[in-house]
């Protein structure tokens, strides 16, 4: 594994919030359907925020691995980032239709193994990503996928952590040139290559990455959006290619198939949701419109105006919207647990905050948008929606599981960042002591935490949440 060294400042996450994530698929010049796909989801939205802020992790594949880089690293907008990704892909996929021209790049292919020359690529990496923001900037956790020549995963973190002098640098620019060197069309990087070979969707990746990052495994996840490249519907390639597929043994079809399963993002993630358990499913979405032509080539930049034209299934972006309003707000533990005797009870108060509570101008646009929402705790007591209120809990037992969620105007209601979680974890995450004497009503195991996850409690009170 591979860290990066940033003098930068991750945004710090809320320690009882849970992580926001979005991952970008491998694709070529597709990768412009994933930009627009989040360009829609966000469209909905009543916040005037840059992309970055509405995630807490961002994870990409090849071609999305430069998406990723530039909206949590650089801190682009969509805008500016499609414009990038046009001219980019116009630069390093030249369109010629003479006849020297494709025949140089036939001869480089059998000469080199690659049809297009790294160094134009990677200088124009290095123009945009040379110069890292401004010192104490607040950057989105990035992670890049790529893959050795077993197609072995290797990852590269950009999560603010200064590694030790024992630990391999590699810029961010340099990750993404490995992340996108996909065979036939760019050399390797060293020893590796396109990360698409071992994660081209990069789902399992993030999931696993929230679980090393989280102080509560497995509970920390509030959503996970999967930007795939598009669900092509147009009809069969014809000309020679339908002639070869139409010649080759079936053996050689079944083996084919094979071999592209494992390099599609949608059978890969397919593969992913069948290993998850329908609560966990539930806080995954997959934004994988359907294009109705033909497959692209990863190098025709000339259908990129088709890509976006073309592209249908608008109805997928509700329930992400949803989950992306919900996990604005999480909530605080404001004070020890009280035992009430004559109820036989603990009283718990709580505050539920939006991550934005320090600022004006986003907390009146959420009030605007939600003011006819309301706040069900339990699933039972239903409160006016407010950017910020108090509200006094009655738990049997400190390990029972405190759900607040969202209900905006009648759709369902989801959680808010960080639950359900109990008492008990609520407070460790806040650092909250107990009482000794506090009474015990059942039988209950503590939930115990490694040697690792108390050194990440002593890192975040030091301030040094960053190196997580």
């Amino acid at each position: 594994m591979q860290t990066a060294r940033t003098s930068l400042s991750v945004r710090l996450r809320p320690l009882q919030a849970g992580f926001r994530v979005a991952t970008f698929d491998g694709g070529g010049v597709l990768g412009i359907v994933s930009l627009d796909s989040l360009k829609a989801t966000l469209a909905g939205l009543p916040l005037a925020l840059p992309p970055c802020e509405y995630f807490d992790l961002l994870v990409g594949t090849s071609t999305g691995s430069i998406i990723a880089a530039a909206l949590g690293f650089l801190r682009w907008s969509i805008a500016r980032c499609e414009k990038s990704f046009n001219d980019t892909a116009k630069e390093v996929f030249p369109t010629s239709d003479s006849m020297f021209r494709s025949i140089e790049r036939l001869l480089r292919l059998l000469w080199t193994g690659a049809k297009y020359p790294s160094g134009t690529f990677h200088q124009i990496l290095k123009n945009i990503f040379h110069r890292e923001p401004d010192p104490g900037c607040k950057v989105t956790r990035v992670a890049i996928t790529a893959a050795d020549f077993s197609a072995g995963l290797r990852l590269f973190r950009f999560h603010n952590a200064v590694p030790s002098t024992k630990s391999r640098y590699r810029p961010i620019w340099k990750a993404i040139a490995t992340s996108c060197a996909a065979p036939l069309y760019f050399n390797p990087v060293g020893r590796l290559q396109d990360g698409g070979m071992a994660a081209n969707n990069p789902s399992a990746v993030a999931l696993q990455e929230v679980t090393r990052l989280s102080m509560i495994p497995s509970r920390m996840l509030d959503f996970a959006a999967s930007f795939g490249t598009g669900q092509f519907c147009g009809s069969s390639p014809g000309g020679l290619l339908r002639v070869m597929r139409r010649l080759s043994p079936d053996w050689i079809q079944r083996l084919g198939k094979g071999v592209l399963g494992n390099l599609d993002p949608a059978v890969l993630y397919q593969r992913f949701e069948g290993q998850l358990s329908p609560e966990e499913l539930s806080r995954h979405h997959r934004i994988d419109p359907v294009i109705t032509r033909p497959r692209v080539a990863l190098d025709d930049t000339n259908a990129i105006s088709d890509l976006r034209r073309l592209r249908t299934g608008h109805d997928l972006y509700g329930d992400l919207r949803l989950s992306i309003l919900a996990t604005a707000f999480y909530a605080i533990v404001l004070a020890s647990p009280s035992f009430d005797a004559e109820a036989g009870c603990y009283n718990v108060r709580i505050a539920v905050v939006s991550r934005w509570e320090d600022d004006d101008s986003t907390r009146w646009s959420l009030y605007g948008y939600l003011w006819s929402s309301s706040f069900l705790v339990q699933g039972v007591q239903r409160y006016r929606f407010a950017t910020y209120f108090e509200l006094k809990v009655m738990v049997p037992c400190l390990s029972t599981p405190i759900d607040i969620s969202l209900q905006v105007k009648g759709s369902p209601a989801r959680s808010i960042s960080g639950l359900p979680l109990s008492v008990e974890q609520l407070s460790y995450l806040q650092g909250i002591s107990y009482s000794r004497d506090w009474p015990v009503r059942c039988k209950r195991k503590r939930e115990t935490f490694d040697t690792f996850n108390h050194h990440k409690r002593r890192c975040l009170e030091k301030g040094q949440a960053d190196i997580l």
